[in-house]
């Protein structure tokens, strides 16, 4: 699934460091927890600075969804107020310093929520993550994808007396570009598997997504065949360059289906197919049926009413079946027409619009 900055996410585990904004001014860094919903929270961050000539800046960071230093504005900041944006997300916070405290409202799109801020920052506790030294041998490496023009960087982790023997795995994240770790929110589920694996016999190749850190390449514009060309490259970088001679494929989510696809591939030659493939999280339907679920789904968590959440379902079910079959210009051009009956509101207009862009 697409992450996105400030919807509804899993609350984690935190603790606060008490590092002290100036008393007699706002700058300085400020946290709270912000209500999505009555089961959802997130917390957040902001980091007021004044530089030596006095002009004020501010960045937001959502620890909780491994987002850090989101540019704002800072619209006002005195003494003891505050009012801030971040356009890039829609978000803005007007607060007051009270009893230490900035007490305040914080509004996105149509959401609006009380807000308290406390002095400090924030450090999510992730005991889980590896860490050295470790009993195995890790390399960081590039290999390339000669057809696409796309460089790739990894980390290769090699257990204690390995050989070409070795069984490999070949590690491919889901949806949304993301790091070889496959880091979410401050987790880091591939290093943690790759390390599980190493001390028990097996090697693991993990990368960065093309165009995602240390990766080159457009990732934002690629398609799921173009990451299964990058699966490919990186099987075959272990068999040519490598001499492994048991080499698979882990893949979690839209790597599940890489893995599917991979593995159904008999026409690629024998060092780009895998062995045998571990799916994670795999799709079991079409991927315009699991969209739509996954909209759903997010609406609802939202407190949006049912009847909204019907009629954007069924809308986005007319402007799939639109695009596959038609293309996107039919499908765009038709937003208007299948959404001819809805309400007049500001919520079905900003669905409708939302509908043009996935349209498009």
């Amino acid at each position: 699934m697409m992450k996105r900055i400030i919807i509804a996410s899993i609350l984690a585990t935190c603790s606060v460091l008490n590092i002290m904004a100036s008393d007699d001014n706002i700058s300085g860094i400020w946290h709270g927890t912000l209500k999505i919903t009555p089961q959802v929270a997130l917390k957040i961050v902001f980091n007021f600075k004044t530089s030596e000539d006095g002009n004020p800046s501010v960045t937001l960071d959502s620890p909780d969804q491994g987002a850090y230093g989101i540019a704002g504005e800072v619209n006002f900041l005195s003494a003891d107020s505050v009012n801030v944006t971040v356009r890039r997300i829609g978000l803005t916070f007007t607060g007051r310093k009270q009893d230490g405290k900035l007490i305040g409202k914080c509004t996105q799109g149509a959401m609006s929520a009380d807000l308290e801020l406390f002095p400090g920052i924030v450090e999510l506790k992730r005991p889980q993550t590896p860490k050295p030294p470790y009993p195995y041998t890790i390399k960081e490496l590039h290999f390339n994808n000669l057809s696409d023009g796309v460089t790739l960087a990894g980390t290769l982790t090699l257990p204690e007396g390995f050989n070409e023997t070795t069984p490999v795995i070949v590690m491919i994240t889901g949806s949304g570009l993301q790091n070889r770790d496959e880091e979410i929110y401050g987790h880091k589920p591939f290093a943690v598997i790759a390390d599980y694996l190493a001390r028990n016999g097996v090697a693991t190749l993990r990368y960065d997504d093309r165009g995602y850190g240390e990766s080159t390449g457009d990732g934002k514009n690629a398609t799921t065949e173009d990451f299964a060309r990058d699966a490919k490259t990186a099987m075959e970088y272990l068999r040519k360059e490598m001499k492994f001679k048991n080499v698979g494929i882990l893949g979690h989510s839209e790597g599940a289906t890489i893995a599917f696809m991979s593995g159904a591939d008999n026409n690629s030659g024998l060092f780009s197919n895998p062995n045998f493939i571990i799916a994670i999280g795999a799709q079991t339907v079409r991927g315009d049926s699991i969209l739509i679920d996954q909209s759903a789904t997010m609406l609802k968590q939202g407190n949006m009413p049912a009847d909204i959440v019907s009629d954007y379902v069924e809308a986005l079910r007319k402007m799939y079946e639109l695009k596959i079959r038609e293309g996107n210009n039919m499908a765009v051009d038709s937003i208007e027409a299948i959404c001819a009956n809805w309400e007049n509101t500001p919520v079905h207009t900003s669905l409708k619009a939302n509908l043009k862009k996935i349209a498009a």
